[in-house]
């Protein structure tokens, strides 16, 4: 209906759409889930979001587009856009991985890097900790669902971080 709604949680598939859309990127073909039928309007999303080794399914082997996507997700999904797009996050993740991983104990174990990768990896130029989260860690609740306003400032706050935008 062309309105935003901020509030509202988003689905994988609505993601796909959205990280692709902004990433102007799509491919068409199969996506080799089951659940997922190659002329799906965000099947072209997903495909170009698994190229870039993005996105995987669940251990059914299943997409579950219509499922909504807690924080643990998408921020793993995140953080792996930006190592994808910034050698900048790879090589911190490489020289400065926190072995004090204190502030994401409450985090999934396979969220816990790409958490640190986007809220502590980074150092502003004073060599101070930057995170590009939307909120304080503290804050964010691991397993609550993502709204279309939390993933929609983290796209931004993530490209501006990796050089995409200015601001």
């Amino acid at each position: 209906d062309g309105t935003f709604r901020p509030q509202d949680t988003l689905t994988r598939a609505e993601f796909c759409a959205l990280l692709a859309q902004a990433l102007y990127d799509r491919r068409e073909g199969d996506t080799g889930f089951a659940d997922v039928p190659a002329d799906a309007w965000y099947a072209p999303s997903l495909n170009a979001l698994i190229a870039m080794g993005l996105i995987s399914g669940y251990s059914d082997g299943l997409f579950h587009p219509d499922d909504p996507m807690d924080h643990q997700q998408f921020l793993t999904i995140m953080g792996r856009l930006a190592d994808y797009l910034s050698m900048g996050f790879h090589e911190a993740a490489k020289t400065e991985h926190s072995a004090a991983l204190g502030d994401y104990w409450a985090w999934a174990a396979w969220s816990r890097e790409s958490v640190w990768l986007l809220d502590g990896s980074q150092k502003n130029i004073m060599g101070q900790r930057l995170s590009i989260l939307w909120d304080e860690l503290k804050d964010i609740d691991p397993t609550a669902l993502t709204t279309r306003e939390e993933a929609a400032t983290m796209v931004y706050n993530l490209f501006v971080a990796v050089g995409l935008l200015t601001v």
